[in-house]
């Protein structure tokens, strides 16, 4: 039996793989604006590669010729089915055109899912209906918060109206930025809207949710009386998969170590606690069919309990072919059925694919899959041994997947893992155990472990360089390392590269037994290894200046770069809370960027600081000198920060030179930062007309940096700005676009190509 014929042998792995890549094609030609003949390229070769495989199955001559002819069928099939459903699901709804902001409006719909949070309740609605100025817009789920102010306990089932603002989700504009839009969408929920008055009015029609809803807040009011409100918040967290309580000071804590999966119901939750209840019970009562039609309505509860995360439904599925096989006597394939949990899952949704814990729970399963193969080939029985094998390899399947998501890596990641799980298998029963009871003495090595969980991901956080920052990867980067990952498993696994070496009598270790493997070619899979972090941590190398506006609402942020000098230029915002944090960190994040060379100031406005504010606190990134005019004081609250942290500040004014030590092609001196404003010495009348003025030139480019300088500064700097006829000139319209700056004088003297106004789309300025 050849390869192509072993492939067919797994079907629900194949097909759930081709429904996978389906839905991914279908997304790219969606979503991503690929060209317009990608579709009909993707049918091509979709029907070249279906008669290629079906060809060479009818020349084999195999009995089961037809069987694998109406698998490799099933497989397109399944792969053009999933095309479609991506274009169903794509499709938006009447609301989506309406609600451009926050509108005053009206909502009604059934309580499905409901969030405690410390200031209310987070409701997920389904079956919504949105009045807009007396219109009514049907949705498929609307995300409703209500304080606690109201004195409401709604539950699941209940009808509820409410009177509030409604607001669209917001779409990544920036590059690393989040996707609340997509994150949302794909749990169905169209906006998010927020009560000022609400009325509920209880069904009862969902009996079973309630009951489960009012077990959920059993065990949450039990965990937060026996534990203190840190570890109490990341145990509801980890039992009930309710973060609601959990500060983000500590989820990031957990995500920066590595460990923010336990905070998620997964694969281990579910495997610990189901595996669990079925040998209980298969123990108590000796009758197999009892203990899984039981464990299985547990689990299925539980699901239900935990609000149905992409993981928990993965794993549950798992469990259920899993505990079936035990059943009906047959043997459980791991692959075949993480083929047919993913068939199911993109069946459900197939804008799962952008879901982050899709693509992490799946690439574990494939890590979890290799690992078994190689030891079952290599014949490692040691406990240790397999631990560490398995976490080694599960970390490196998901790697680009966590790179993606995080655009770092956790070089402790390994270690941390087979340190922290083996204390879950006494967390998680412990953990329930109190928070079913109440029972305070139980809590007792619960509390232990979360504190040591906390103290262990303090201590990695404040070991440098220990989470080096490699970006976004590329997609192609991204193919190539699962190649060579895929050929580095193979070389482990396939007979033909391997030959025995009897047991030396001598030597005894994790991986000796009777007679080890080893790979002819020793340093073979080290180097597909070091190849595959090569490509994906590969960043293509660009001469010219690049320039990228961020969008950062109401304000400022424009990042430079030039011959390997990193420039950001103001970075604020007087309408998004935390621009520094979630829209201009992610954007250097995702570029790779530790350092900036430069961060020059045009004034201390909020909008232009904030998140330079922000990036001083948090220490990220490393910045060399902070830029800012002779007209600033020097104990305003950002240098006096500045200073702390010993950040170098320079003060600079018109006619001076920014020193960047960029070289171009032959080494020679090709990028130059020249400021035009403020005057040495002069007064202005206000801030803005004192703002800094930069010109940065690179080559036959040049890019003109205003601040939010008015025309009394225009003046000015006009004067000193020689035109150069030769070189494509992008401009940087003055406070954001304002009627009192850029003036047609200014215009006309600088010719510029382009002219960027940096602003909310609904702009303050008109």
């Amino acid at each position: 039996m050849n390869d192509f014929e072993k492939i067919l042998c797994r079907p629900a792995a194949l097909w759930g793989a081709a429904a996978v890549i389906g839905t991914a094609a279908g997304g790219y030609v969606i979503f991503y604006g690929g060209r317009a003949e990608t579709p009909y390229f993707l049918l091509i070769a979709s029907i070249a590669a279906f008669l290629a495989g079906l060809i060479h199955i009818v020349k084999s001559r195999l009995k089961g010729r037809i069987y694998l002819s109406v698998i490799w069928l099933l497989t397109f099939v399944f792969a053009i089915s999933g095309f479609m459903r991506i274009a169903e699901e794509a499709r938006g709804c009447e609301l989506d055109t309406v609600l451009v902001k926050g509108t005053d409006a009206k909502v009604s719909g059934i309580a499905d899912y409901i969030s405690v949070r410390p200031d209310g309740f987070r409701i997920t609605l389904k079956n919504a209906s949105v009045s807009i100025r007396g219109q009514s817009y049907e949705a498929d789920g609307i995300l409703l918060g209500i304080s606690s102010e109201t004195g409401l306990q709604p539950e699941p089932g209940d009808f509820i109206t409410a009177k509030g603002r409604v607001y669209p989700f917001e779409k990544a504009t920036n590059p690393g930025q989040f996707d609340s839009d997509m994150y949302y969408r794909i749990r169905r929920l169209r906006a998010r809207f927020n009560a000022s008055e609400a009325q509920l009015v209880p069904s009862g029609g969902y009996r079973i949710r309630s009951f489960l809803y009012h077990i959920r807040t059993r065990l949450s009011d039990n965990i937060f009386r026996i534990l203190p409100e840190e570890e109490g918040s990341v145990l509801n967290s980890i039992l009930t998969g309710d973060r609601g309580m959990l500060e983000s000071d500590l989820k990031d804590l957990y995500s920066e170590g590595g460990i923010a999966h336990i905070l998620s119901i997964s694969s281990l939750h579910v495997s610990l606690l189901g595996l669990g209840i079925y040998r209980l019970l298969n123990r108590l009562f000796s009758r197999m069919k009892l203990s899984i039609a039981a464990t299985l309505t547990i689990m299925y509860g539980y699901l239900v309990l935990t609000g149905g995360s992409v993981s928990t439904m993965r794993a549950v599925i798992m469990l259920t072919v899993m505990l079936l096989a035990k059943l009906l006597g047959k043997r459980y394939d791991l692959l075949n059925t993480a083929g047919l949990a993913a068939m199911i899952l993109i069946f459900i949704q197939p804008l799962y694919i952008y879901d982050s814990g899709f693509r992490l729970s799946f690439l574990a399963v494939l890590g979890i899959f290799a690992a078994q193969e190689v030891v079952r080939v290599w014949d490692i029985t040691h406990v240790i041994g397999k631990s560490v094998l398995m976490s080694t390899f599960v970390w490196i399947f998901t790697l680009p997947a966590a790179i993606s998501s995080y655009f770092c890596v956790n070089l402790l990641s390994v270690p941390i893992n087979i340190l922290i799980l083996p204390m879950m298998s006494i967390l998680l029963p412990a953990g329930y155990a109190a928070a079913a009871t109440g029972f305070a003495p139980i809590a007792g090595p619960v509390y232990y472990i979360l504190r040591l969980y906390t103290v262990i991901c303090e201590k990695e956080r404040n070991i440098p360089n220990i989470r080096p920052v490699a970006g976004e990867p590329l997609t192609a980067g991204v193919v190539a390392y699962y190649a060579l990952l895929a050929l580095f498993v193979l070389l482990l696994t396939r007979r033909p590269y391997l030959k025995k070496r009897p047991l030396n009598p001598h030597k005894r270790g994790l991986l000796y037994r009777r007679r080890r493997p080893y790979v002819k070619r020793k340093n073979l899979p080290l180097f597909l290894i070091l190849a595959g972090c090569a490509v994906l941590f590969a960043r293509p190398y660009r001469e010219g200046l690049r320039a990228v506006f961020l969008d950062v609402g109401q304000g400022d942020a424009i990042y430079a770069e030039a011959g390997g000098e990193n420039i950001l230029m103001d970075a604020g915002s007087s309408n998004v809370s935390n621009v520094g944090k979630y829209r201009v960190i992610p954007f250097l994040r995702s570029r790779g960027i530790t350092k900036l060379d430069h961060v020059m100031i045009s004034h201390i406005d909020k909008d232009h600081i904030s998140a330079v504010r922000e990036m001083l606190e948090l220490g990220y990134p490393d910045i060399g000198e902070l830029v800012v005019g002779t007209n600033i004081d020097p104990e305003c609250e950002l240098l006096t920060l500045a200073a702390e942290k010993g950040v170098d500040i320079r003060y600079v004014s018109a006619g001076e030179e920014l020193d960047t030590g960029a070289t171009g092609s032959g080494n020679k001196a090709c990028f130059s930062v020249t400021f035009l404003a403020p005057e040495a010495g002069r007064r202005y009348s206000d801030a803005n007309s004192g703002s800094v003025v930069a010109l940065l030139k690179y080559g036959d480019l040049q890019l003109l940096l205003t601040g939010d300088s008015g025309f009394e500064s225009e003046k000015l700097y006009g004067e000193r700005l020689v035109p150069d006829s030769g070189a494509f000139t992008v401009l940087k319209c003055a406070h954001h676009g304002s009627k009192y700056s850029t003036s047609a004088e200014l215009l006309d003297r600088f010719l510029p190509g382009i002219t960027v106004i940096s602003c909310y789309k609904y702009n303050t300025y008109g």
